[in-house]
């Protein structure tokens, strides 16, 4: 995101980079983290899902707009994934009949203005349903051959960031 790797506050503004991060608000400079220059805003009208991403990460769009790969240059990536929500249900009671789970942990649950989501046990995946529920988003963060979390705290702002309108 352009952050000195050696300062806990890159822009000098007394706030450390990651509160800034996590409190929507660019390390770099003024203003908001959608204003980071190293930032690219994806925007996504069949399933109408916003998201931040990195623009240094090659962007891979299927052609039917059911999923976005953004791919860091190590090869780590993240992907959402869009499948239908045939019946309509509740994303607990979707994740519980999909992963044949009784009980949910409370820490395992995501919410945001306009969707409901359940994070995977692991942290790697997070399955997000929409306000009509017709839709079921899954995020997941995919290391490679690798067995470092090279990109969590980018994982956690595009989760951040993602936006589902209807």
């Amino acid at each position: 995101l352009g952050t000195n790797p050696k300062a806990v506050d890159s822009d000098g503004d007394t706030y450390g980079d990651l509160a800034e991060i996590n409190n929507d608000y660019n390390p770099t400079g003024a203003g908001k983290l959608s204003q980071n220059k190293n930032l690219g805003s994806y925007l996504n009208t069949t399933f109408n899902l916003s998201l931040l991403y990195p623009v240094s990460w090659k962007r891979t769009i299927a052609s039917t707009d059911d999923s976005i790969m953004l791919t860091a240059p190590d090869n780590q990536f993240i992907q959402v994934l869009v499948q239908p929500n045939t019946d309509r249900e509740a994303i607990v009671d979707w994740y519980k009949k999909t992963f044949e789970a009784e009980t949910i942990p409370s820490d395992q649950l995501l919410t945001a203005a306009d969707w409901q989501g359940v994070r995977s046990p692991d942290g790697l995946s997070a399955y997000l349903t929409n306000k009509d529920k017709s839709y079921i988003f899954t995020v997941t963060y995919n290391l490679g051959s690798q067995r470092t979390l090279n990109y969590k705290n980018l994982f956690e702002l595009i989760l951040r960031s993602l936006k589902l309108t209807a």
